[in-house]
């Protein structure tokens, strides 16, 4: 449900799986703080177990607001099942960050707390190159919501939903830097997931992403393609953000999740220079298209790492807004 606490604990689930000793217990922090002018501080804080059995990943957490515990225990070769709780007590669905004309507006913020349990079956196979993987799952959600102005919306979420989920995903990759949320090579992904209860609705997300290294230019593309129904404020796809999030929908140039739409479709461009070192300086383009937006914006930012520590800075460039700053750094400690 919750895509930024998903792909985090996603990136602790790689890095972990991929340095498993024969024996022992692997533990892997993954660490990363995201700033975006004039006040949005995101950070994520992932502690991974993996056993020396290597039959499971153990996850506890904070991404955000949300706090995330998940199991997978693995049944078979490639069969494993998913318990993932997530619960966030404050600015679910962003709902502290409202905006209107490129500035957050204070009077269409709500209040919103949700707690999300999901129990799955996951099937992967996984080549030297390649792999894919298909999970269905059932959903709980309760969302708590309040101070919204269309006393309808409220209406929507005063009972549990009980919902069902399935995603998909492929990769074919030859080379990976996880912090930097780059890749040689091709990714998609695609879930749908709907839900029973006061106001049925569902939602769908299909997302390609792409790259490429050649010589001193690392080229990158990102498509997605947003679906849904009977969506409100609440619920609808959050679009925006100048970081390099996958597969959440970025939209450079604007703030995170300053666009709520029903359905739509995202594309994003980028590439980057290596300097001197590990110094690279970057730039990147975005466009949205939906029924209530159609925009464009990009972004210029300078990268780095130290020590196992990556960081970088930029500045986003929005279509007819002021330009805004963002930063982040993260880090994967074993």
């Amino acid at each position: 449900m919750i895509s930024s606490p998903r792909h985090a604990i996603g990136t602790a689930m790689l890095i972990a799986l991929g340095s498993a000793p024969l024996s022992g217990q692997v533990r892997v922090l993954v660490t990363s703080i995201g700033y975006e002018s004039p006040t949005l501080v995101a950070p994520v804080v992932l502690l991974s177990f993996v056993p020396a059995a290597g039959k499971g990943v153990s996850t506890l957490g904070v991404a955000g607001y949300t706090l995330t515990a998940s199991r997978i225990a693995y049944r078979g070769p490639t069969v494993a099942t998913v318990v993932a709780l997530e619960v966030t007590p404050v600015n679910a669905n962003s709902s502290n960050y409202v905006y209107r004309d490129g500035e957050r507006d204070s009077a269409l913020a709500f209040r919103d707390a949700n707690v999300a349990l999901h129990v799955g079956l996951r099937f992967s196979q996984e080549g030297k190159w390649s792999q894919w993987g298909v999970e269905f799952g059932a959903i709980g959600l309760n969302e708590w919501v309040s101070r919204v102005a269309d006393p309808s919306v409220v209406s929507h979420w005063r009972d549990p939903y009980v919902g069902l989920q399935v995603a998909a995903n492929y990769s074919r990759v030859i080379s990976e830097d996880v912090l930097a949320a780059r890749w040689d090579g091709v990714k998609a992904a695609a879930d749908f997931v709907g839900f029973a209860g006061g106001q049925p609705w569902w939602k769908s997300r299909v997302w390609l992403g792409g790259g490429k290294r050649v010589g001193r230019i690392s080229i990158m593309g990102r498509a997605w393609l947003l679906f849904g129904q009977n969506l409100d404020m609440v619920n609808q796809h959050l679009v925006g953000g100048s970081w390099d999030l996958d597969p959440s929908p970025s939209l450079y140039g604007y703030h995170y999740a300053e666009f709520r739409v029903n359905r739509g479709a995202v594309l994003s461009a980028g590439a980057d220079l290596r300097l001197a070192g590990p110094w690279e300086l970057g730039v990147r383009a975005g466009y949205l298209t939906s029924p209530a937006h159609s925009t464009y914006g990009e972004a210029i930012r300078l990268s780095t790492a130290w020590s196992g520590i990556a960081f970088h800075i930029g500045v986003g460039l929005p279509r007819a807004d002021a330009p805004l700053v963002f930063a982040g750094m993260s880090a994967a400690i074993l």
